[in-house]
């Protein structure tokens, strides 16, 4: 993460609290947290409508293709969380992790759309329905997309870092 020296305790506390304006972080080193927050969300929705929506007498949650989608639901949110650590542990290293922290901002950002949009499918047309949180969360993911840059700034960046860093 760019910016001010966050400690591990205080990255940790803003990823799981996600208390984003009580944190010396500035606002774009919290970015990943945000995208990677809805897509934790998302899965948790997912997770717990499948298993209470009943289709042809069972849960949708025993249904193969649920759990496929629910299964890569959770590894990109995983690997998005992964991400966003080994940006936060070189930052509090001391050492750069401007590269690592556009990937995290860009896989977060991904993710986060995708996951919430396996979500809204699980749900079908409750997804439509404001009465479930999946709705606004399906309103509001494409927003993040553009809130620290295009996936392809992201993309062009980390690509001139890494020139840079490696460079011959």
């Amino acid at each position: 993460m760019s910016g001010h020296n966050a400690s591990w305790p205080l990255v940790l506390a803003v990823m799981a609290l996600s208390i984003m304006a009580a944190s010396p972080l500035r606002a774009q080193d919290a970015k990943p947290f945000d995208h990677r927050g809805l897509a934790q969300r998302a899965l948790e929705l997912a997770l717990r409508y499948s298993q209470e929506r009943k289709t042809f007498g069972k849960p949708i949650a025993e249904h193969q293709a649920i759990q496929f989608k629910l299964a890569d639901m959770a590894t990109k949110v995983e690997a998005a969380r992964l991400l966003m650590l080994k940006a936060a542990r070189l930052k509090d290293a001391g050492e750069r992790s401007d590269v690592e922290a556009g990937m995290a901002k860009l896989f977060a950002s991904e993710t986060g759309k995708e996951v919430v949009e396996d979500s809204f499918r699980i749900h079908g047309g409750y997804g439509y329905s404001k009465e479930y949180e999946i709705e606004r969360l399906y309103r509001d993911a494409p927003l993040l997309l553009i809130g620290e840059g295009t996936s392809e700034i992201q993309r062009m960046v980390i690509g001139r870092k890494l020139l840079q860093r490696h460079k011959i």
